[in-house]
């Protein structure tokens, strides 16, 4: 981790000397080669930070439920502190992409890839695929008013009808999880109340202040489900 971070840095005393000089003849190509490589050196202490806060969670788990996985970051964390990991992601070329970076998991039945949304219960909703993947979202409050006030650089690309299954559904197939990890875009209350079992250990993305009010039913349904 030291060595990345030291690496971060360089890069950052680099691109402000730059900045300083006014970006001298012949040195944007350079700068480009800069900013390549930083964030990939910033993903990449991303994922070790990742591992150190889920090593600490999760450790020994049988079983994790990533709900809205994207392309897999956080699946592959799960998958170095728990047996098996239900990787949940309604964008059909991300769950591709999972199938090629896991096969090796899959083949060994450690992750399983499901190309649906959560919700409420069993059904079909429309999916806004956004510019940004991880952007794209079931909500269409989020749609109307996240993406316009803090996203106005993307655009929906398309709107595709996706298959929608509950968390129960999820339990009555894989089992009860160790921990659910719930991360997608403004329809994590719509998830929640097709949810009746106490699980272990749960986080939820709240888009605070627009949805501070599904935040705190949120709170309400997990005190009826369990001592939280």
């Amino acid at each position: 981790m030291i060595f990345y971070i030291s690496i971060l840095t360089l890069s950052d005393k680099i691109l402000k000397l730059l900045d300083y000089l006014g970006f001298p003849k012949g040195t944007w190509q350079f700068r480009k080669i800069v900013l390549k490589y930083r964030k990939i050196i910033q993903k990449r202490i991303d994922i070790l930070s990742l591992e150190v806060h889920y090593k600490n969670l999760i450790l020994n788990s049988e079983l994790v439920f990533d709900i809205g996985s994207n392309n897999g970051d956080y699946a592959s964390v799960f998958l170095k502190y728990s047996s098996k990991v239900i990787s949940i992601e309604p964008q059909k070329n991300l769950c591709k992409a999972q199938h090629d970076k896991f096969q090796n998991e899959i083949d060994s039945n450690r992750i399983f890839i499901e190309n649906i949304a959560i919700s409420s219960k069993r059904g079909r909703t429309k999916l806004y695929v956004n510019s940004k993947s991880e952007l794209s979202s079931t909500s269409e409050k989020y749609q109307r008013e996240v993406i316009p006030e803090e996203f106005s650089f993307t655009k929906n690309i398309d709107t595709v009808n996706v298959e929608t299954r509950s968390l129960d559904d999820l339990i009555a197939k894989y089992g009860k999880p160790n921990y659910i990890k719930i991360d997608i875009e403004g329809n994590e209350k719509e998830a929640f109340l097709g949810l009746s079992h106490p699980i272990p250990l749960i986080s939820f993305e709240c888009t605070l202040p627009y949805f501070k009010k599904e935040m705190y039913d949120i709170i309400s349904i997990l005190k009826n489900l369990g001592d939280y």
